[in-house]
Formats: C-alpha cells, structure tokens, sequence
C-alpha cells in the first residue's frame, strides 16, 4: 500500500474532495473511511484525497491506510515546505493545485450526504466561485465554515492572488489579525 502513496494529487482528477486529519481518534480515522465509501455513491466523478505528513502516515493503522487506497481515495503526502502549518489546515491547501476543477473541504468527523451533494451540484450550475455550507446553529456567524466550504480552483486563485499555503503563513504569522472574518459577497 505504501507504493500508491504519491506526493502529488493524480493528475487525471479535476474535482476532489479533500480531508486531512487534525487527528487520529477512532471516530475521525473510521469517518474518514465512511465518508470515502459515501463518497463513490453521492460524488461519483469526484476523488477523495487525504493529505497527510510522513508522520501521519506511519502512525495511521495500516489497516485504515489499507482500506483508503482500497476504496479508491488519494494519499497525497504534505509538501515539506507546509509542514510548519497546523494539520487541520492541510486539507484547504487542495486549493494551490493547478490541476484541481473544483474542491470541496470536509471534515472527517461529519458525514457527507444527499443534501450536501445536492448543494454542491447547485454550486456548480450556478457559475459561482465559491461554494459554503452553513447548515448548523454554530456556523451561522462565519463568513467561510473551513470545514464546509468549495471553490472553483481557477476562480479562487484569480479572486487571492497568492496561494493558499502563502494565505495561512501571512495570517498565522500576523498577530494584528483577528480571529473574525469579514463578510462574504453572497454573489462570489
């Protein structure tokens, strides 16, 4: 199994659902499983892709890293230049890949659904380059949940400027920075 670990994401993907693992508690390392088998049923052109440390992947169960690439996900190992970034942010750096249509990020601890599918379809129709989900009383008052939340990977890129990995290091090293976030043009 260790063989079909790449460093990059497979080139031949263009939408990709990405996750990585903050932890490795029982419920996040079964619903990382979970939402890969929901995943082929609810997103069936989409790729799940896991980016994980070095680290990560020695100290996952070799059963789970089995029956990840067994049910079709991506490992994609960190890039050591964003190793230095909390693990919980590494599942938004999907969108610094060129390569990538759409993304959505999800946490692995929330399982995908119909509705959820249905919302990202929507997203798709409708042109717009990003796509949030605020469905739970606690994400009502966030601009962007970064654990619900998709764009359209050129789009995105246009509307930043710079890369996603670069975003996190400008923000985690500016202590002038506030923890809330301004609000988000609805007609993005």
């Amino acid at each position: 199994a260790q063989d079909e670990i790449s460093k990059e994401p497979a080139k031949s993907q263009t939408n990709i659902i990405s996750y990585s693992l903050s932890d490795k508690s029982d419920n996040t390392l079964y619903g990382i499983v979970r939402n890969i088998i929901l995943a082929k049923r609810l997103f069936p052109s989409w790729t799940v892709q896991l980016i994980l440390s070095q680290e990560n992947i020695t100290s996952i169960p070799q059963q789970i890293v089995n029956k990840v690439l067994l049910e079709g996900a991506k490992i994609v190992k960190l890039n050591d230049s964003a190793m230095h970034l909390p693990a919980y942010l590494w599942r938004h750096l999907v969108a610094d890949d060129p390569e990538v249509q759409y993304f959505i990020v999800r946490d692995a601890k929330r399982r995908l659904s119909s509705r959820d599918a249905s919302a990202v379809q929507e997203w798709i129709k409708s042109g717009k380059a990003i796509h949030c989900v605020r469905d739970h009383p606690d994400d009502i008052d966030q601009a962007l949940v970064p654990y619900h939340w998709g764009a359209k990977s050129s789009d995105l890129r246009k509307l930043m400027q710079v890369t996603m990995q670069k975003t996190f290091e400008i923000v985690l090293n500016d202590t002038n920075i506030t923890s809330t976030m301004p609000d988000v043009d609805s007609n993005v």
